[in-house]
C-alpha cells in the first residue's frame, strides 16, 4: 500500500501497459544543473503528442521531460505519478497479507492528525470543521484563516500554501482575516463550509484534471 503526498504540482495519471512503455523508452538525465545529479535524476523524453499547442516555442534544444516517480501496473492499465518539481512523497506500507477495504479504513494507515476528506467526507469534515469553530468562538483565536487552512489539517484536511490563499479568493476573504470574524456570523459560517467543499470538489473536476 503507498500513500502519496501530491506537494505543489504532483498528479496521478493513467494510460495503458502499451501507452506506458512509449512514454518510457527514451530514459534521459533530469533537468538539475548539476550533471552529476541529473545523471542520478532520471527523467523520460516527452512525446510530441502530449505537447499542446503553443504552450512554449518549438525549438531545437526544446526538450520536455516527464519525471515519473512512481508506477503500478494492473491488467493493462498503468497508474503512475508525475512530478516536474520532484517534491512529491511517498509512504510505502507492506503486509504479507491482501489488503483490503477495512484495512486502508483504519486509523493507522493515515496520519493521526489527518482529518476527513472535504469531497468524499464532507458531512465528517463540517462536523469537524464546527467543533473548530467551537473551540475558536470560545477563545477568540485571532490566527489568520489562510494559516489555519494549511496547518490544521484536522479541521481543513486538503489544504497547502496555494489552495489556502485561491479559496480564500473565492470567499472574498483576505487571507490575514483572524479567524473569528469567520466564525461569528451563522450564515456566513454556512457559506465558508459551502465554498470549502466546492473548492475542492472542482480541483477534481475533468476540466481541471485535463
Amino acid at each position: 500500500l503507498v500513500t502519496i503526498n501530491f506537494s505543489l504540482e504532483a498528479c496521478l495519471a493513467q494510460c495503458s501497459s502499451d501507452e506506458f512503455r512509449r512514454l518510457t523508452t527514451d530514459c534521459v538525465p533530469g533537468g538539475n544543473p548539476e550533471a552529476r545529479r541529473s545523471r542520478l535524476m532520471r527523467s523520460f523524453l516527452a512525446p510530441p503528442g502530449l505537447f499542446v499547442p503553443g504552450s512554449r516555442a518549438r525549438r531545437c534544444s526544446d526538450v520536455r521531460r516527464l519525471n515519473i516517480l512512481l508506477a503500478v501496473e494492473s491488467e493493462g492499465t498503468v497508474f503512475f505519478v508525475v512530478d516536474h518539481n520532484r517534491l512529491a512523497k511517498f509512504n510505502v506500507l507492506y503486509r504479507e497479507q491482501h489488503w483490503t477495504q477495512e484495512d486502508i479504513d483504519k486509523p493507522t494507515v493515515w496520519p493521526e492528525d489527518l482529518g476527513p476528506d472535504w469531497v468524499t467526507q464532507a458531512p465528517a469534515a463540517w462536523t469537524k470543521a464546527d467543533e473548530w469553530r467551537t473551540r475558536v468562538l470560545k477563545a477568540g483565536t485571532a490566527t489568520p484563516i489562510a494559516a489555519v487552512l494549511q496547518k490544521d489539517r484536522t479541521s481543513f484536511n486538503g489544504f497547502g500554501r496555494h489552495t489556502a490563499t485561491d479559496v480564500c479568493h473565492k470567499l472574498q476573504l483576505h487571507p490575514v482575516t483572524p479567524a473569528y470574524l469567520v466564525c461569528e456570523d451563522d450564515k456566513e459560517w454556512e457559506r465558508f463550509k459551502h465554498v470549502l467543499t466546492e473548492y475542492l470538489t472542482s480541483l477534481r473536476s475533468p476540466h481541471i484534471l485535463k
